[in-house]
């Protein structure tokens, strides 16, 4: 799918856990007028069954996925869901579909050891959103 046609520019994905960060980071990327699918702000949810609608949503409707990695993330169901979906993504795209930040040390299960993950513990939810701005807006850039 191309680009330009995607409906979100990065999906979340998260455990309950890490909500209030992962908040934070979903606002300042909106205020930044990213277009985000964070499931506190997708009011197109009600009546779709989910499984279906989170398959859309992590494997084809967004540019990125930035997953926060956590003990909790690693071993619940929708988390585990988004990530399946995610990582084939990862997989047809040879990399560059998944931005991973961790929350507590965290590796994200099926991600090569090599991948670069952003730590949420010594950067602020403000600076992760701020991060996947200039990643975002210098992928945009016309070469």
């Amino acid at each position: 799918m191309d680009d330009k046609r995607r409906q979100y520019d990065v999906c979340l994905s998260f455990a309950g856990e890490q909500r209030e960060y992962v908040e934070q980071v979903a606002k300042a990327m909106a205020d930044s007028q990213v277009r985000v699918f964070y499931d506190g702000f997708a009011a197109n949810m009600w009546g779709r069954d989910l499984p279906i609608y989170f398959e859309e949503v992590y494997y084809s409707l967004s540019r990125y996925c930035m997953i926060f990695a956590s003990r909790e993330y690693a071993t619940k169901m929708w988390p585990s869901f988004e990530l399946g979906h995610a990582i084939a993504r990862q997989i047809e795209d040879k990399g560059g579909y998944i931005l991973p930040v961790t929350m507590d040390g965290t590796k994200v299960p099926g991600l090569p050891t090599t991948v670069h993950y952003e730590d949420a513990r010594t950067k602020s939810p403000q600076e992760i959103a701020g991060e996947f701005v200039h990643l975002l807006r210098s992928d945009s850039s016309p070469s």
